[in-house]
């Protein structure tokens, strides 16, 4: 018997397997608008610096993004929770919204959910500012929606991991990905360069501790 058909036999048996297709399923049919919606905006602003970057003849995508600090900082600022510094962290953070954003939407009302997502870009872009301004006097541009999907995180771990005997498939899979983001915020703190300006990804400690308390305050 070949490895290939070992594999597929395996695959075919394997549990896991079938957990991947339900919760893959439960996500296509799940209605998240508002999830949806700012994907749709993410996207949009990822699309107008592709093509500002190309347009201007600026070197790459993120020089773009962190030169727009100085040239327009009022309009940076603004939009500095759905800037991105290339492809990569786009599409992570797409697919962080994505696994995470169409769970959590289900538990919450629109509005409060829209408040969630605009309180936690803008908190945890001024979280990621101030960890880095503690350790040097250089003006620094903090951007993107990662604080946001560490938030959204850091709710499903505690909301979800509040009664694992009933939870869909999908919410399993939301709740995996918050407890890979506690552990990630973790690792920062106790392994990185200490009392260096890159040694505590701010943005994203500070995105996950606002959605650890208000899964508890839920």
């Amino acid at each position: 018997m070949t490895a290939s058909r070992v594999a597929n036999i395996f695959l075919r048996d394997n549990p896991l397997r079938q957990e991947f297709k339900t919760a893959l399923a439960q996500y296509q049919a799940t209605s998240a608008p508002v999830t949806y919606g700012l994907i749709l905006i993410v996207t949009a602003v990822f699309a107008a610096e592709v093509a500002l970057t190309v347009l201007l003849e600026v070197r790459s995508i993120r020089v773009f993004a962190t030169g727009s600090f100085k040239l327009h900082p009022e309009l940076a600022w603004l939009f500095a929770p759905i800037l991105h510094a290339g492809g990569r962290h786009f599409l992570a953070n797409v697919g962080g919204l994505l696994v995470l954003g169409i769970p959590v939407e289900q538990q919450v009302t629109t509005r409060r959910f829209w408040i969630f997502l605009l309180a936690t870009a803008y908190l945890s872009t001024l979280g990621g500012w101030l960890s880095k301004a503690a350790f040097t006097t250089t003006p620094i541009a903090v951007y993107g929606i990662s604080g946001t999907v560490f938030a959204l995180a850091g709710y499903a771990l505690v909301h979800f991991g509040r009664d694992t005997d009933r939870l869909p498939a999908f919410e399993w899979v939301a709740m995996l990905f918050g407890l890979a983001a506690a552990v990630t915020v973790a690792y920062d703190l106790f392994t990185g360069q200490y009392l260096h300006p890159e040694w505590i990804n701010g943005g994203h400690t500070t995105g996950l501790v606002i959605g650890l308390l208000a899964g508890v305050v839920r």
